[in-house]
C-alpha cells in the first residue's frame, strides 16, 4: 500500500502538482512516520514549491532515517543553496562524495556551490 501512494506522490510530484504529492506523503508519514523516501520526497516537493527551509528539514529528517542514500544529500545541498547557506552545502556535498565517489552529481553539484562561494 505504502509503495502505491509513494508512486503516485511521485507522479504527482513529476507533473508540477506539489500539493498533491505532499497531501499523498502526508499520509504515508501518518501511518509510517520513520519511512525515509516519503520524508524525501516531501522536501523536494516543498523545495519545487519554493519553501526551501521546510524542504531541508524533510531532507534532514530523511537522512537521520536512511544515512547512506546519497541522493537525500545533494537534494538537502539544493535547498541549503536556496537558503544561501552555501558553506554547509558544500560540506553536505563533500560528505556525499565520500560516501560515494562515483556519484557524479554530487561532484557537479559541488563545482556549482564552489563558483557560488
Amino acid at each position: 500500500m505504502t509503495t502505491d501512494v509513494l508512486g503516485t506522490a511521485l507522479q504527482h510530484l513529476r507533473s508540477g502538482r506539489f500539493a498533491d504529492a505532499e497531501e499523498q506523503l502526508g499520509a504515508i508519514l501518518e501511518r509510517t512516520p520513520t519511512d525515509p523516501d516519503a520524508w524525501h520526497l516531501l522536501g523536494v516537493a516543498a523545495l519545487h514549491a519554493g519553501r526551501a527551509g521546510e524542504a531541508a528539514d524533510c531532507i534532514v529528517q530523511a537522512i537521520s532515517f536512511a544515512a547512506e542514500r546519497f541522493a537525500y544529500r545533494i537534494d538537502l545541498a539544493l535547498a541549503l543553496c536556496a537558503l544561501r547557506r552555501f558553506d554547509a552545502a558544500e560540506a553536505s556535498l563533500r560528505l556525499t562524495i565520500a560516501l560515494a565517489p562515483d556519484a557524479a552529481p554530487a561532484h557537479a553539484n559541488l563545482g556549482a556551490v564552489l563558483l557560488g562561494l
